[in-house]
């Protein structure tokens, strides 16, 4: 750990952060991840209708799970929110010097170091804006008048989720382990401040699986972990009916 406490912070809040954005990516990857697989495979949906009760509990678990998530994440009076921790970044941009990193790692280390100037904090900020934005017009009142509380119901409930797109959704959650990872990477190792690239589709993923040693971003494994949960209900019941 850290003798500077305003790094300890900031690794406390991203891992806090870490935390919350996988939660993010892990419930929409499950559900759409079992629908996909499903359509793809009869065996799979016959196991699926066999047990029609159970699974929809556990999809709309993962559906409500979801939106409380994202609520979370982009709320921007949460303390452990995105907003509340880019201000926490930006506001001490003396942990990302390479001066900070040679006092943690040495001068060595950070010989070739990157420090993250006015317009790599400008570009996360236009960001993280621009995915807030999306959320709070198309996911807010979903969140808080369908899941979290029970305002809407009926046509204006269907109203609501026309307003949602699941390639966008998908880039939504995926951006924040790649938020992560630009913050993580840029503190411990001096790089680059800018999100990586990262597949965002399940289809993709599920055409092109990676392998299990493989080290994979939690949407990858969560929709590789599905498919794998699922191809044992395509077998015959070994529980007596």
């Amino acid at each position: 750990m850290p003798d500077d406490p305003r790094e300890q912070l900031f690794l406390e809040r991203l891992e806090i952060f870490r935390q919350e954005g996988a939660q993010c990516a892990q419930f929409p990857y499950s559900y759409l991840a079992i629908h996909a697989v499903a359509a793809r495979d009869e065996n799979v949906r016959r196991g699926l209708n066999e047990e029609a009760l159970f699974w929809n509990t556990v999809l709309g678990g993962l559906q409500c799970s979801l939106f409380i998530a994202l609520g979370r994440v982009f709320d921007s009076s949460s303390k452990h929110g995105i907003t509340s921790f880019l201000k926490l970044a930006a506001e001490n941009q003396a942990i990302f010097q390479q001066e900070a990193l040679a006092r943690r790692k040495g001068a060595e280390y950070a010989a070739d170091a990157r420090e993250p100037g006015p317009q790599e904090f400008a570009r996360m900020e236009r960001l993280v804006a621009g995915y807030s934005e999306r959320y709070n017009s198309d996911y807010r009142e979903l969140r808080s008048r369908v899941f979290a509380h029970r305002v809407h119901i009926g046509e204006r409930v269907e109203q609501l989720f026309s307003k949602t797109n699941i390639n966008e959704l998908e880039q939504m959650v995926t951006f924040l382990g790649r938020f992560h990872n630009a913050w993580f990477n840029a503190f411990h190792n001096g790089s680059r401040l800018t999100p990586r690239r990262a597949r965002h589709s399940v289809q993709s993923m599920l055409d092109s699986p990676r392998g299990r040693a493989v080290v994979k971003p939690v949407q990858e494994e969560m929709t590789a972990s599905a498919q794998r949960a699922l191809a044992a209900i395509s077998l015959p019941s070994a529980i007596p009916r």
